[in-house]
């Protein structure tokens, strides 16, 4: 309830057109809804299939497939399910994100996600305090650029906790390799890009872009990615760009079990890097 729709609204017409019913892959589920070639750009608001979900309020979504689906706000917050989180609770379980291969003529469609600030493969960014999000049996496999900050499940965290389980973030090849083109038609670019075409000053992470947290806990458990990943110097990591405020006073608990990254991790002069947390020089897995 409460929650607002900036793609579509449950009574319009385009989520009807839009939707597919299929068998998914995700392990642990037999059904699920399936939104095929969505697209939408936004001006000065927090766009993806939920614009933003406000203060106090609690979002829950499961079983759901969006398969070439694009969305880009030009000045503001882009996420695959939700640009920006503002309430207590948010959990998002058995939810792929990806391309969508035709069937018949094996034509692929791109999910792409562009965003001035935060970008995410699921939401772009979370600023509820005191807020916990949780993520299970999730998968994001697209194209993420962020202006500010970019991640494979989350663009930023301003404020709350993390629990991440079994959930990874697949990359985009050309050939078997990864390319190093940042422009957004090249098949296997870069596939988490941080900062713009003229500078790689943004935070990049293969899970996270940013997290500033204070006294929060973070629990990365059973999940991997294999994307390739480019932002700032210092600010580009594995897992996590970068870490703010009193997230980097070792005033946050981070516990990250059972989790590697293959992808290529990248600094703004393409320079490869293989630190966990781009900010963090001690931290440990």
């Amino acid at each position: 309830d409460n929650i607002y729709s900036s793609a579509f609204s449950p009574d319009s017409d385009l989520i009807y057109s839009a939707e597919k019913i299929s068998d998914p892959e995700i392990p642990g589920t037999s059904e699920a809804y399936s939104i095929v070639g969505l697209k939408g750009t936004a001006d000065n608001v927090d766009f993806g299939l939920f614009g933003k979900a406000p203060k106090d309020h609690v979002f829950k979504v499961s079983d759901l497939r969006l398969e070439g689906c694009s969305f880009e706000s030009k000045g503001q917050s882009t996420g695959a399910v939700l640009g920006e989180f503002q309430g207590s609770d948010l959990e998002f379980h058995n939810i792929y994100v990806g391309d969508y291969v035709d069937p018949d003529t094996k034509d692929i469609m791109e999910s792409v996600f562009l965003a001035k600030k935060y970008a995410g493969g699921l939401v772009g960014s979370i600023a509820g305090i005191g807020s916990h999000t949780k993520i299970t049996q999730c998968e994001s496999n697209a194209y993420i650029m962020g202006e500010e900050t970019a991640g494979g499940l989350i663009g930023r965290v301003d404020k709350g906790s993390l629990d991440i389980s079994n959930t990874y973030v697949a990359g985009h090849t050309r050939n078997a390799y990864y390319g190093q083109e940042e422009d957004g038609s090249t098949q296997g670019r870069i596939n988490i890009f941080a900062g713009s075409k003229d500078d790689h000053k943004g935070s990049a992470g293969g899970f996270v872009g940013s997290f500033k947290g204070q006294k929060d806990t973070v629990s990365i458990n059973n999940c991997y990615t294999t994307a390739s990943i480019a932002g700032h110097k210092g600010l580009t990591g594995k897992y996590i760009g970068s870490l703010e405020g009193n997230a980097s006073s070792n005033n946050t608990t981070f516990t990250i079990t059972n989790v590697y990254s293959l992808g290529p991790v990248l600094t703004q002069e393409l320079v490869p890097q293989t630190k966990d947390v781009g900010s963090k020089s001690d931290f440990t897995v």
